[in-house]
C-alpha cells in the first residue's frame, strides 16, 4: 500500500506485533529529562558553612543544600545569627554550621524539627551583614 503527500510518497508496511512500536517509544521516553523544577538538584550541592563564609559572593545566587537537618524555630543561638527578616524565620543545620531560612516551603517549624531535607533557595544578606536563604523548594528525604 502506497500513499503520497505533496511530492513525497510513503510505502505503508503492516507491522507485526508491538515490538516495532515499543522500541521507538522506549528510546524517546528514556531520552526525556524530568520537567525543570520538579526535584531539588543535588548536583551542585554545597554546605551551610560555605554559604555563610562566602555570603558576599553568593548573594542573589541559587544554592542547593542536600541532607541538611531542619531545626524549625529551635536554632542554636550560640553560632546561628538570626537575620530578623520575619518573625517566623526558621533554620537548617549540617556539620559545617547553621543558617536561617525565609519561608518554610510547607515544613512545620514544630512538627518537622529534625527532618532531613534537600533545599533550593537564593542567598540573601541583611543590611547588618547577616546571611540567610530565601527558600524556593524543599524535599524531605
Amino acid at each position: 500500500y502506497t500513499t503520497s503527500v505533496g511530492i513525497f510518497s510513503y510505502k505503508i508496511v503492516p507491522m507485526r506485533g508491538f515490538l516495532p512500536i515499543l522500541i521507538p517509544l522506549v528510546v524517546v521516553l528514556s531520552s526525556c529529562s524530568p520537567p525543570k523544577g520538579e526535584r531539588v538538584s543535588t548536583a551542585n550541592s554545597t554546605s551551610v558553612g560555605y554559604i555563610v563564609k562566602n555570603c558576599d559572593r553568593l548573594v542573589g545566587k541559587e544554592v542547593f543544600l542536600d541532607g541538611v537537618v531542619y531545626a524549625g524555630w529551635s536554632c542554636p543561638g550560640n553560632y546561628c545569627r538570626n537575620p530578623g527578616v520575619t518573625r517566623s524565620d526558621t533554620c537548617v543545620e549540617d556539620e559545617t554550621g547553621c543558617i536561617y531560612l525565609k519561608g518554610t516551603a510547607g515544613l512545620d517549624p514544630l512538627r518537622d524539627r529534625g527532618v532531613k531535607i534537600r533545599l533550593r533557595g537564593v542567598v540573601k544578606e541583611t543590611p547588618r551583614g547577616v546571611c540567610y536563604i530565601e527558600v524556593r523548594k524543599v524535599e524531605r528525604f
